[in-house]
């Protein structure tokens, strides 16, 4: 479906859009700072820890620092599902219902 630039204005000037795309931005913000925090520990504790890091995970060869980066990259997936289920339950049927509208 191609959008007429008619359209698209009326779209903008919507206050409905312009919330939606406020909602849209504060989620989109809610998860780059969790991923940002994530990420960012763990590289200071690499950078400042190094010590805790490198020691073995119990009696086992795989230190500590190779368990949390599988962790950094596991919990990005779970925040990239978790913002596909919001987007797809919140934003999505918003802006279609809001398309139909100015339509």
């Amino acid at each position: 479906m191609t959008l007429s630039s008619d359209l698209v204005a009326k779209l903008i000037a919507d206050p409905k859009y312009q919330e939606l795309v406020s909602k849209r931005n504060r989620i989109n913000n809610t998860f780059f700072l969790i991923a940002l925090v994530i990420y960012a520990g763990f590289i200071f504790l690499v950078a400042f820890a190094n010590n805790l890091m490198e020691q073995p995970l119990g009696d086992m060869t795989i230190s500590i620092g190779l368990v949390l980066g599988t962790l950094v990259l596991f919990s990005a997936s779970v925040l990239i599902v978790i913002y596909t289920i919001i987007c797809n339950k919140t934003i999505d049927p918003a802006l279609k219902e809001l398309l139909k509208e100015v339509q």
